[in-house]
């Protein structure tokens, strides 16, 4: 494994959704993720797919692909000059469910 590997691998041992929340798949060996995210007691949802560089976290991952009913600006983050090398899937993530509207950031518990 690379390091990029390591450092995946070790975020997707940390991290858990909340089945109310949503769901997340993280694919070390591949440098994959999948995400889905529900707003509560709606249908609105938002699903993304990112790709991570071999040089993660050093550069951020790239987003492949977004279905969303929702308006969200958290993507930004993925850009270089807005990219930290501490900043991981999990910043990512708590910027979504932070810009969720009907999801109030006391109901979210992620370890």
């Amino acid at each position: 494994l690379n390091l990029a590997q390591l450092r995946l691998q070790c975020e997707a041992q940390q991290l858990t959704l909340p089945p109310e929340i949503g769901s997340l798949s993280i694919e070390p060996a591949k440098l994959r993720a999948a995400c889905s995210l529900f707003e509560k007691d709606s249908s609105a949802s938002l699903q993304f797919e990112l790709s991570f560089p071999s040089d993660y976290p050093l550069k951020p991952p790239q987003l492949l692909q977004v279905s969303s009913s929702l308006a969200c600006s958290a993507f930004d983050r993925l850009s270089e000059t807005n990219w930290s090398f501490t900043m991981g899937i999990a910043d990512l993530i708590l910027d979504l469910i932070r810009s969720l509207t009907a999801i109030r950031w006391d109901d979210v518990e992620m370890s």
